[in-house]
């Protein structure tokens, strides 16, 4: 009966040691002209692959309230500014920011260039 238990036992080892090897490869070669990054031209096509514990309960930014909606519209939307790596905040969509005297306008200057994955310019309408 032990020689059965230990045979099992190093065959649930063996696969899953097999399926955790397969996949860590993704089966494609990586093309070095893309630099460190790994980032390709702009007309190339965007992926974002997420896997997650569970499905994804609202993408209204305002009505989310779990990590799981945060996680994801964290790698989808950028703001006028987002934290870095030492959580400073940082201009991701605004170049610029100046405050009124009273403290109570900020007039963000929003970077040019900027557009949207369908190529329309990004306005100021689009953060009010």
């Amino acid at each position: 009966m032990n020689k059965k238990k230990g045979f099992a036992l190093a065959s649930s080892v063996t696969l899953l040691s097999s399926a955790f090897l397969a996949a860590c490869s993704t089966g494609e070669e990586t093309d070095s002209s893309q630099g460190s990054t790994g980032e390709g031209s702009a007309d190339e096509a965007q992926v974002l692959n997420l896997l997650d514990s569970s499905d994804i309960p609202s993408l209204n930014p305002t009505l989310a309230t779990d990590a799981v909606s945060f996680n994801v519209l964290n790698n989808v939307n950028e703001g006028l500014y987002r934290m870095d790596e030492e959580d400073n905040p940082t201009p991701g969509m605004a170049e610029s920011h100046e405050v009124s005297e009273d403290g109570k306008t900020y007039t963000f200057k929003i970077r040019e260039g900027a557009t949207w994955s369908n190529g329309e310019p990004v306005t100021a309408n689009d953060f009010e």
